[in-house]
């Protein structure tokens, strides 16, 4: 796929409809720019806001890759309510 854009005031250039779909870029994301011997590669980021950064930790993404295989295997169980819930963990 090629496209023409135009270099804008303060440098701006805006991304042709088909690399925006493509791509998934909405305004406000944020792409890595970086300079190759062809030219400039551009890539999305995405970004984990940083009271959120716990959760992809590789201990916490060993345990929910437990958690899934268990629930594919349906090792669940359910609770009616928090009493049953507690009744059955004090078992």
């Amino acid at each position: 796929m090629t496209s023409l854009a135009r270099v804008l005031r303060n440098y701006q250039i805006t991304l042709p409809k088909p690399f925006r779909d493509k791509l998934r870029v909405k305004e406000g994301d944020l792409v890595k720019i970086e300079e190759t011997k062809g030219g400039l590669f551009m890539t999305p980021v995405e970004t984990i806001d940083r009271d959120q950064t716990w959760f992809w930790t590789p201990q916490w993404q060993k345990g929910e890759k437990k958690v899934d295989q268990e629930l594919k295997k349906g090792k669940v169980k359910t609770f009616k309510n928090a009493e049953e819930l507690i009744k059955e963990l004090k078992k």
